[in-house]
C-alpha cells in the first residue's frame, strides 16, 4: 500500500468520532484507492487519509481493507469510540452479523472482529454514497493522482524473462 496525505487531531476521550470511508477501483491498471474522513459529531474535521493498493482492484476486498485500515488508524490516534460509515452493505453486514459474505475477505473479516475488541464503542453503519461524499472524492482523487504512474508502468515495464534452465 502506498499512502497519500494524512492528518489527524486529538479529541477528548468522551467524544464519538465518525469515520466515513470509501474505496475506488481502476480495473484496467489493476489497483485501487482507499480513503476516509474522520470528524466529531458536530462536524469538526479530525483527520483524513487516502492510499493506493497496488494489484488489488476488487471493490469488495478494497472496502473491507478500507474499514480495517481505518480501524487501525483510529486506534493509533487513541480514539476508542468510533462509528464507521460506508456504502458497502457486504462490509456492514459482515461486521454486524459476524459472517463474512466474501470468501476472499475472511482473513480481513477476522481482523475486523479482533480490532473491534480494542474499542469501547465500535459501530459500522451503512449509509448511501451521497452521505460519504468527502471520503468518495478523496478516494477518487487518490486514484486519479496515480493513474499516470500506473499507465506508465503498464506501457514501459517489461517483466524479466524466465530462465529456460
Amino acid at each position: 500500500m502506498t499512502s497519500g496525505g494524512t492528518q489527524a487531531h486529538s479529541t477528548s476521550t468522551g467524544d464519538v468520532i465518525i469515520v466515513k470511508f470509501d474505496a475506488g477501483t481502476q480495473v484496467n491498471l489493476k489497483f485501487g484507492s482507499i480513503a476516509w474522513v474522520a470528524s466529531q459529531g458536530n462536524g469538526e474535521l479530525m483527520g483524513s487519509f487516502s492510499a493506493i493498493y497496488k494489484h488489488i482492484w476488487n471493490p469488495g476486498i478494497l472496502e473491507f481493507l478500507t474499514l480495517r485500515d481505518a480501524m487501525q488508524w483510529c486506534l493509533s490516534k487513541g480514539w476508542k469510540k468510533v462509528k464507521f460509515e460506508g456504502d458497502a452493505t457486504q462490509v456492514t453486514n459482515a461486521f454486524t452479523l459476524g459472517r463474512c459474505s466474501l470468501a476472499k475477505s475472511i482473513g480481513i473479516c477476522n481482523d475486523l472482529w479482533l480490532l473491534q475488541s480494542s474499542y469501547h464503542l465500535c459501530q459500522v453503519i451503512f449509509i448511501g454514497r451521497k452521505n460519504i461524499t468527502k471520503a468518495h472524492q478523496l478516494a477518487q482523487r487518490e486514484k486519479v493522482q496515480n493513474l499516470y504512474y500506473f499507465r506508465y508502468l503498464s506501457l514501459h515495464y517489461k517483466p524479466p524473462k524466465k530462465s529456460t534452465r
